[in-house]
């Protein structure tokens, strides 16, 4: 019984610590007057991300390579098919923005090339120098942007006011904010891990199969609350691009800066199966991106299906 209160205990202190965090980050951002739409693809696309972060990080160091890299594949394809999935069963979602289509590009891309070192069947150092070297470009390129289009330093913040509207304003809650981020995600991630793998064991499901669903559902909680925030505000813009900034940084940033640490093994199932339907899954949406421009209830109904699907053959 312990390790299940290890595992939800350790899940909601990640999820209200990694608020937390990206709160006190998005603040600092409006103090150095960064545009809303960086804030949008860095700040918090790294905030709903940062629980992968310090589960990938933490379950490397414990030995637990399937989850560190199953939390990773497990939440992409867990964003576009539910998180992306379900709010549009209720809420459409327009994807004809030129800005969705430049980054779904550049997702794609950086699903190859992840798909690619993963067949190497062990994520080393220089994997992880390769991954980490695409975000900071990334983030270079999307910095340089910011600063191309600044006007007199002003931006208009309400397409993330709601994103926004919590986040403290005074210096030293800012400051406090961001503290407890930092130091409840590591521990979050400890007792969410060592919770992971006790239940893992007692029921002979294998790390990576734990990894590929319970670890990673709970990580894209963040990713999910966004996303309905946003659709419910008809901003499917940021819906969308929180969901591909947020897979580009699990893949280049989490996973990178994982393997930089500590080499990270991939289990064959992972190889052979996972890794092949997180890019399918990543091409579907880039066809419906670039061809429908919309995803509807239909496209809801059919991602939230094949997502109960994977679901199913993960675990029998």
């Amino acid at each position: 019984m312990l390790e299940y209160f290890q595992l939800i205990g350790g899940l909601i202190l990640l999820l209200v610590a990694g608020d937390a965090l990206v709160s006190g980050a998005a603040s600092l951002a409006i103090k150095f007057k960064l545009s809303p739409l960086l804030i949008g693809l860095t700040i918090i696309a790294f905030g709903t991300s940062a629980p992968e972060l310090f589960v990938s990080m933490e379950a490397a160091f414990k030995g637990q390579p399937g989850i560190a890299i199953g939390n990773v594949v497990g939440s992409n394809i867990a964003n576009i098919l539910m998180v992306l999935g379900l709010p549009a069963i209720f809420y459409g979602m327009q994807a004809n923005n030129k800005d969705v289509r430049h980054h779904m590009a550049i997702v794609l891309l950086a699903s190859l090339v992840f798909a690619l070192l993963t067949l190497n069947g062990v994520l080393v150092w220089w994997h992880g120098a390769i991954l980490f070297s695409g975000i900071l470009l990334f983030l270079f390129s999307e910095a340089k942007k910011s600063h191309n289009n600044r006007k007199n330093g002003e931006y208009d913040y309400g397409e993330i006011e709601d994103e926004l509207e919590s986040t403290p304003k005074r210096g030293w809650k800012i400051a406090l904010f961001i503290i407890f981020g930092v130091v409840g995600l590591p521990i979050g991630a400890h007792f969410l891990v060592k919770g992971a793998s006790f239940i893992a064991s007692d029921f002979g499901i294998s790390d990576a199969a734990i990894g590929l669903t319970v670890v990673a559902i709970g990580t894209s909680l963040p990713e999910l609350a966004a996303v309905f925030s946003s659709v419910r505000r008809k901003e499917s813009d940021l819906a969308i691009g929180n969901i591909l900034g947020s897979n580009l940084f699990n893949m280049l940033a989490v996973m990178g800066l994982t393997a930089l640490i500590h080499p990270v093994a991939v289990a064959d199932t992972i190889i052979n199966r996972d890794i092949w339907v997180m890019l399918a899954v990543t091409i579907l949406l880039a066809l419906v991106v670039y061809f429908v421009k919309h995803i509807n209830r239909f496209v809801g109904v059919l991602f939230s299906g094949f997502y109960l699907l994977y679901i199913y053959l993960v675990l029998v």
